[in-house]
């Protein structure tokens, strides 16, 4: 799957959710199922698929909240698709429909380098551009790549005494060789009312995981983010992100996430009767 990191946020309304046996059978139930020849599913309504009507996974979601009884608000043993994680506030319901959030909380303007240009990155200097060769890129398709004595640089907005998280991939040189005494920085700086400095340097050929956490000043308002070759040789960095530490709802998006979507899963056929946003 592609992997994106922008500002996004999108809803799902769902109406309801009908589910039953046709050509896929979900499973054992400890009550046989109910036949209902009102229920059916909008894409076969005159029921050639002979679908059965199956309560334990249908929901017309008229309540003032999600059925816990019925649903998992989470996934069980599973944190969700990189770069996103699963947030059980994310799901809701309103004026009978079922409600899934997914929000990219990445303040950084094409960090993963998708765009096929690197318009966003306006205080770059040297020499620097898009690595689109094939294994270049950690995700997607594409990575920035920085020379010696060069760098990715763009400010990025942010807002007074906030806890941020720093996330992104670097490497050095390519993975069929090292380059010796060539280092690669991620790293933010400006963030303490115009001063502070903080960096993780890479010095491996293949792609490690930068995370670093910073707090801005009373007056901060930006900073800028950067990736940085202070050596000979070419660096690469790719899915650079500043997140909020801790989300409005007391989530924390660990490793490489960015982004909080939605899930409900079926407490009585786990792992078979899902929705995912």
């Amino acid at each position: 799957m592609k992997r994106r990191n922008f500002d996004m946020k999108q809803v799902f309304h769902f109406k309801s959710l009908l589910v039953g046996t046709g050509l896929i059978l979900l499973g054992s139930l400890a009550q046989p199922p109910i036949a209902c020849a009102a229920v059916l599913p909008a894409s076969d309504s005159s029921n050639n698929g002979n679908w059965i009507f199956d309560p334990s996974v249908s929901d017309e979601f008229d309540g003032a909240s999600l059925d816990t009884n019925k649903w998992y608000n989470y996934a069980p043993g599973w944190s969700g698709r990189p770069p996103s994680q699963f947030d059980p506030s994310a799901v809701s319901v309103s004026n009978g429909n079922l409600v899934l959030n997914t929000t990219c909380y990445n303040l950084v303007n094409d960090g993963s380098f998708e765009q096929n240009d690197l318009s966003a990155w306006g205080e770059s200097f040297g020499t620097y551009g898009l690595a689109t060769a094939y294994k270049d890129s950690k995700y997607g398709y594409n990575a920035a790549y920085a020379n010696g004595g060069s760098g990715l640089q763009q400010q990025i907005s942010l807002s007074p005494n906030t806890t941020y998280k720093l996330i992104g991939y670097a490497r050095c040189g390519s993975a069929s060789g090292a380059q010796t005494g060539t280092r690669a920085f991620i790293g933010i700086k400006g963030f303490n009312n115009g001063a502070g400095e903080v960096a993780q340097v890479v010095t491996s050929t293949t792609y490690q995981l930068v995370s670093i956490l910073f707090t801005t000043g009373s007056t901060t308002t930006n900073a800028s983010v950067y990736l940085y070759n202070p050596d000979s040789g070419t660096i690469y960095g790719d899915d650079i992100a500043v997140i909020p530490a801790t989300l409005p709802d007391g989530t924390v998006l660990n490793g490489d996430s960015t982004t909080a979507t939605a899930y409900i899963e079926s407490t009585a056929i786990p792992s078979f009767g899902y929705y995912e946003a």
